[in-house]
């Protein structure tokens, strides 16, 4: 079905038309690490079993948070107390940094961290932290897996770089800030937006009911 859905929109040009048909379109959509977005919380915790998952104070920014950092993925070399000696390390501690290393590669190296947000148990949008230096890779590696960008763009504040790849019902947005160490890798739905302001709108009409 989804093939005869792709030729329509190859010979008519009205691919919009089928943008909602379930499985058709999540074909269609980004995907980090193996996890495509739309998928529910199991599944997407079999491609991502290192993080952890938790609700957010605000229902308004999603269901459901899973993140991790890269940092904390293991224990910390020095020991406890006012000593700053590193302790040698151990087998074990090999093995996690090797293991957390390969957990958060991204584009040939380890980000910083990993956030997924979910809404009604369909993941809505992953952001992937990375050194800023690491920024230009990262794009080349976006680039040669997605094609060229849709849209490269310098932002009006400190002349942010935007660098956006776009598909029918999701996309990606690459951002690095000259003032900031980090460079943020954002995947998500186009539908996440308007579901925030949607939420968000209701939560303020809550708050405001409580007054």
């Amino acid at each position: 079905m989804c093939n005869v859905v792709r030729l329509l929109c190859l010979l008519t040009g009205f691919c919009f038309l089928f943008g909602s048909m379930g499985g058709c379109a999540q074909e269609d959509r980004f995907e980090i690490k193996g996890a495509k977005l739309g998928i529910s919380q199991q599944e997407f915790m079999k491609k991502l079993p290192f993080l952890k998952c938790d609700s957010p104070k605000r229902t308004a920014l999603s269901d459901v948070e899973c993140s991790g950092y890269s940092e904390d993925a293991c224990p910390d070399s020095l020991p406890s107390g006012f000593s700053r000696t590193p302790r040698k390390r151990t087998a074990d501690d090999i093995e996690c940094l090797t293991t957390a290393r390969e957990n958060y590669m991204f584009a040939g190296h380890p980000a910083k961290s990993f956030h997924a947000f979910f809404y009604d148990d369909s993941l809505t949008a992953v952001f992937v932290k990375i050194k800023k230096e690491r920024f230009d890779e990262t794009v080349d590696a976006l680039t040669e897996k997605y094609g060229k960008p849709s849209e490269t763009k310098t932002g009006s504040t400190q002349k942010k770089l935007i660098v956006k790849w776009q598909r029918s019902d999701s996309h990606i947005v690459a951002t690095q800030h000259p003032l900031k160490p980090e460079a943020t890798i954002t995947f998500q739905l186009n539908s996440a937006e308007s579901e925030f302001e949607k939420r968000e709108k209701e939560e303020r009409r809550k708050n405001a009911n409580n007054l």
